[in-house]
């Protein structure tokens, strides 16, 4: 599982090899990328928002699972004015994802609601397991009293001694618990 990126990339980038030098244009219908041997056409509906490294400018899909992308590199730019042109037209036309992810924002509360509904789901889960415990067996000890002990009354008198006497020789959060 480790490998499975680095594996993808890989298959990635022979692919991009293949294709020759890539030549795009961002306007405000879209970005258009043409190859000696294809091109593609896309209109600005197929990516939600953005993300800009010092070297990229990534175009991520509007699909949550991310399927979609579109990677701008910005050593294409002749001068940091045609990058600083660039960002303005991704600015006006999609959302940063660092800006969709920041505290506050809606996107940042509703991953915090599914944090909050998975932590539920998992304690919903232990609960059942619990209670199916307690139902097998109260089930098992009906039917086979003797073959299933089940969970019987404590009555090992030492069990309730031991806390009592723990707390009476421990003085506080300081004090020494030797005797």
């Amino acid at each position: 599982m480790t490998a499975v990126p680095w594996l993808q990339a890989s298959r990635l980038h022979r692919l991009a090899e293949r294709q020759g030098d890539i030549r795009g244009t961002v306007d405000e219908t879209g970005v258009r990328l043409a190859t000696a041997y294809s091109s593609a056409s896309h209109n600005w509906h197929l990516y939600s928002r953005y993300v800009e490294t010092p070297e990229l400018f990534v175009l991520l899909s509007a699909d949550k699972s991310a399927v979609g992308f579109a990677v701008l590199p910005k050593r294409a730019a002749v001068d940091p004015e045609e990058v600083d042109r660039l960002r303005a037209v991704l600015d006006r036309r999609l959302v940063r994802a660092d800006a969709a992810e920041a505290p506050g924002s809606p996107r940042s509360r509703s991953r915090g609601r599914a944090v909050g509904r998975g932590v539920a789901s998992v304690g919903l889960l232990l609960l059942g397991l619990l209670l199916f415990f307690f139902a097998f067996a109260a089930v098992q000890h009906a039917a086979h009293p003797g073959r299933f002990p089940g969970i019987q009354k404590n009555s090992a008198p030492i069990s309730a001694v031991m806390p009592g006497r723990g707390r009476l020789r421990s003085p506080g959060l300081g004090g020494s618990y030797g005797g």
